[in-house]
């Protein structure tokens, strides 16, 4: 049952990311159908050793995440709707010339939409708590749950390379989706696990009398997919994508080499890693990307500084609607109204996760569903540092570069509004909740 469920979770990530990373109604349902009905299976027909429940907090921030996003489809009466959302009570009140007196309406501004996101959060919980059960299951074998992202990474990355070297190609090479960033936030969160399975591979303590021909030329041969992945990255030409790919690395290299020292001989090796990193970030960057550093080449549709009036426009918008926010996936409908940057341009996405969510969810859901997530964080580091298994340790630093690279790259753009990729951090979410001394 245990390979039953991870192939076809693979399987539905493959197709998500296939057809254009989920993003249209029509491929993403499928894939949330396929989800909920693994669940059913999974749950009763598989009584076996399974992962020990969430403790108490962890229970309650997903309570409290979930259910504040449901209540914003609640009807309420018009004098709680006031109360809780002003702004939100002040749009019923411009309709009654036209639609007449309401007594009930719902906190979320665009209700259909609502639904609709509020059914992807929770499929990607389901991935979260599947995964995380798998993983407990397959603890022996900590890399299993994790090596289909790197293989799904790496054809990915191949045909990255293949649109980019082929002739008479225009534009930014992108995979198989639709914009080349979310291309690279895919892999960017993938690296990391492609960087750390062979450094694992080659840190496993074996026999003297076994030759260690086979595990080196097994290793090479994975970092050599790390390679591609990381070409692919660069190619790709997305800046924070190479800078988040770049810090992932950094995070899993102070990790690993700073843990088990004290005082002056942890900072040493950190810094000269750091010299590294600053090194490649120097060195790798092709023509191309450096000119687009340098917005000397083909700007994006979204300019650096339209990007920017986005996000002080969206601050108004989350000053409208903050506890309760204006409703999921209601941010094209309600930004408008406070929209002072490109007038003629409608725009859907504040191009920042983190205020994008703010907007929609208000601060009570979404400072429940940041902690939650930071308590993760907090989890894999602690697994990277103590944990006694080379394998899991490893497995640990690579879910932390993971975490690193998306958390920065979501200050510019919102990838986690992209379904295959906000389906791949669930998956690596539920990868970091499982540690033998884990409290998630």
């Amino acid at each position: 049952m245990n390979a039953f469920g991870l192939t076809v979770l693979s399987l539905i990530l493959a197709f998500a990311v296939v057809n254009r990373g989920g993003v249209w109604t029509r491929d993403w349902n499928p894939c949330l159908l396929a989800i909920a009905l693994l669940t059913l299976v999974y749950r009763f027909r598989d009584r076996g050793d399974q992962a020990p429940p969430l403790n108490r907090k962890s229970q309650w921030l997903l309570l409290s995440f979930v259910g504040l996003a449901a209540i914003q489809l609640l009807p309420l009466p018009l004098s709680w709707v006031r109360f809780l959302s002003p702004a939100r009570a002040d749009l019923f009140t411009a309709t009654f010339p036209v639609l007449g007196s309401i007594r009930y309406a719902a906190l979320s501004a665009a209700p259909a939409a609502t639904l609709e996101h509020l059914m992807r959060l929770c499929g990607y919980l389901l991935v979260f708590l599947l995964v995380r059960d798998l993983a407990w299951r397959l603890s022996d074998s900590p890399w299993l749950p994790a090596l289909p992202l790197v293989a799904i990474a790496a054809l990915e990355a191949t045909l990255g390379l293949v649109q980019s070297y082929a002739p008479g190609t225009d534009g930014f090479p992108a995979g198989t989706w639709v914009n080349h960033n979310h291309f690279a936030g895919f892999l960017e969160m993938c690296l990391p696990f492609a960087v750390m399975y062979p450094v694992a591979i080659l840190r496993r303590s074996r026999s003297r009398h076994v030759s260690p021909a086979a595990p080196a030329w097994k290793a090479c041969g994975l970092l050599s997919i790390a390679g591609v992945i990381f070409v692919a990255i660069l190619h790709s030409l997305s800046r924070m994508g190479f800078l988040a790919s770049l810090a992932s690395l950094f995070a899993i290299g102070s990790l690993a080499l700073g843990a088990r020292r004290q005082g002056w001989k942890r900072w040493l090796p950190i810094a000269s890693f750091a010299a590294l990193v600053l090194l490649g970030f120097v060195l790798l960057p092709s023509d191309p990307l450096i000119a687009r550093y340098a917005q000397l080449a083909p700007a994006d549709a979204i300019s650096s500084d339209i990007r920017t009036g986005m996000w002080r426009d969206t601050l108004g918008l989350i000053k409208a609607f903050p506890l309760f926010g204006c409703g999921l996936g209601a941010f094209e409908s309600c930004f408008p109204r406070f929209q002072t940057v490109a007038p003629m341009y409608t725009i859907d996405f504040a191009h920042n996760d983190y205020l994008q969510y703010l907007s929609e969810l208000g601060a009570l859901a979404f400072l429940a569903g940041l902690l939650f997530v930071l308590g993760l964080f907090r989890q894999a580091i602690r697994s990277a540092m103590d944990e006694p298994s080379t394998d899991r340790r490893c497995v640990a630093l690579a879910c932390t570069g993971s975490f690193v690279a998306i958390s920065l790259h979501s200050f510019v753009d919102f990838n986690l509004y992209i379904p295959s990729n906000a389906m791949l951090l669930a998956w690596i979410a539920g990868i970091a909740a499982t540690s033998l001394h884990s409290a998630w």
